[in-house]
């Protein structure tokens, strides 16, 4: 037997390093709570985050490992379990499973008064808004609600509005800061009347 030809004549093959980081584990799922109740704090993986392995041009484009899907329901007690991690074709994970902890509590609303801040204004005029504060209903988790304080709020109106031709007779409130501890938050009045002193 003559070995007369081989076709293709030639492999061409791709190369790559290999190569290793940590990313952070990240939940693919939804999570409802039932009623009165909300996250105490952000969900937490144990460990959070693992070491993948492979081609450096497949890790460096990873920049998380998710969970297998997941769906609770109505939940209203603290979560604690084992997840499987989704694997990718290309990566060795350093784990396939993590542990998740989903911590729950009760919330409640409260309203409190926060003075609005006058910006844009030049130093020539002085205005005063009609409210002067705006009422802020908020809520949040029992162990957060008496850390949440006016301070913690910036409330705003725009004076270069009044600065134009046809300015307006109100002005619309807007925050420009909002602790990150509250779930959810109303206010009111939206518009506040104003007056224009000159100095």
């Amino acid at each position: 037997m003559e070995l007369v030809d081989i076709n293709p004549d030639t492999l061409f093959l791709n190369m790559d390093r290999l190569t290793d980081r940590k990313v952070p584990v990240r939940l693919n799922g939804e999570i409802s709570f039932e009623k009165q109740f909300i996250l105490a704090d952000s969900i937490r993986f144990v460990p959070d985050s693992v070491l993948i392995s492979g081609p450096a041009s497949v890790v460096d484009t990873v920049m998380a490992v998710y969970s297998k899907p997941l769906v609770i329901e109505k939940l209203k007690e603290d979560y604690s379990q084992k997840i499987a991690l989704q694997k990718h074709p290309s990566l060795k994970l350093g784990h396939n499973e993590v542990a998740i902890h989903i911590q729950i509590e009760p919330f409640s609303e409260k309203t409190i008064s926060v003075p609005i801040v006058v910006f844009g204004l030049p130093d020539s005029l002085r205005m005063k808004t009609f409210p002067s504060s705006v009422e802020v209903t908020f809520r949040a988790g029992m162990s957060q609600f008496d850390k949440v304080s006016p301070e913690d709020f910036m409330v705003l109106v725009d004076a270069e509005e009044v600065l134009k031709a046809d300015r307006p007779t109100r002005l619309r409130v807007r925050f420009d800061k909002i602790p990150n501890n509250i779930q959810s938050y109303d206010f009111s009045p939206i518009f506040v009347e104003y007056f224009l002193e000159k100095y």
